[in-house]
């Protein structure tokens, strides 16, 4: 098996048994960055997820399904257990002071997660989801965006906001209800614990890696000048120059962060924007395809000609 797959249990089926259509709910996970990301409004955002609806607004239409009514059970935001990551004596996000800022105050780099457990999900619904909740945590949109965009009367196609990356997504779990499941063998468990160890570990490393140098720019000097000035502005006269770390201070800002949905420049609300097609429109659309497809084959109509 590749080094991503491992069977660590089996259960006997029926001979028609599937494992797509048996699933009762499946649970996702997807992993982001703490950043600026204002939580309260996120949760606002997926509390008002949760339950039965039309998430066309909230997928790429695929055109083998009919009916986008799919029900959540739960959506939770929370960080990583165990994982929790602290500045050591200096938050990114706020220099409090010019040799430090809040200790012990969490990273804007700390793992957090979204957790999603639902009875089946629609094309690209989770990465469409939390992208629209990275919108909201980033104050570009409010929570009753969510609200806006499940109410299929009023917005019947999905409007052209960016999909959520793919790299963070995990398939945490999926339930099967009624199967007796073989006991694990811990010499298997354990193997498996401990390749996914060095795995993690070689990431952390890297992390570490990472960290060190963006930390080391703090001391890297910059003329003293407009504290406002993201770059430092224009030089000082006389040649002066100071730690970039005091200028942030000045400026009440940190180390820059990134942040999906967070990006500087003119923004344009969702419900603005321009929209795909709707599924009245994708239907007709192949609807007509395949009528002209059918009409050249029986030799009714010349193929169109560019």
């Amino acid at each position: 098996l590749p080094a991503d797959i491992r069977i660590i249990s089996w259960a006997p089926v029926r001979p028609d048994w599937s494992a797509r259509f048996a699933a009762s709910s499946r649970t996702y996970h997807y992993f982001f960055a703490r950043s600026h990301y204002q939580l309260d409004a996120m949760r606002e955002g997926a509390r008002r997820l949760v339950g039965a609806h039309d998430y066309r607004n909230f997928c790429k239409l695929d055109p083998a399904v009919n009916s986008f009514e799919r029900t959540i059970h739960s959506f939770e935001i929370k960080p990583v257990n165990g994982m929790r990551v602290h500045d050591g004596g200096m938050r990114d996000g706020a220099v409090g002071t010019a040799g430090g800022g809040e200790l012990g105050a969490e990273s804007l780099l700390a793992p957090w997660v979204f957790v999603i457990k639902g009875s089946a999900f629609l094309w690209h619904q989770v990465r469409c989801m939390v992208a629209v909740l990275f919108l909201i945590g980033s104050g570009r949109e409010q929570p009753s965006l969510i609200d806006a965009l499940l109410d299929i009367r009023c917005h019947p196609a999905r409007p052209t906001y960016e999909i959520a990356p793919d790299a963070p997504l995990l398939l945490y779990s999926i339930q099967y209800p009624g199967l007796q499941w073989t006991p694990h063998a811990p010499d298997t468990l354990a193997g498996l614990a401990e390749g996914w160890a060095r795995e993690a570990e070689a990431n952390t490393l890297r992390s570490a890696m990472l960290h060190t140098m963006r930390l080391s720019l703090l001391g890297a000097t910059v003329p003293p000048s407009d504290p406002g000035s993201r770059n430092g502005g224009s030089e000082a006269a006389g040649g002066l120059t100071i730690p970039w770390r005091e200028l942030l201070h000045r400026a009440g800002e940190g180390l820059p962060v990134g942040g999906w949905g967070a990006r500087r420049g003119k923004y344009l609300p969702v419900l603005e924007r321009p929209t795909a097609d709707s599924l009245e429109e994708r239907t007709a659309t192949n609807e007509a395809k395949k009528a002209r497809k059918e009409a050249r084959d029986t030799g009714q109509v010349a193929p169109a000609r560019a």
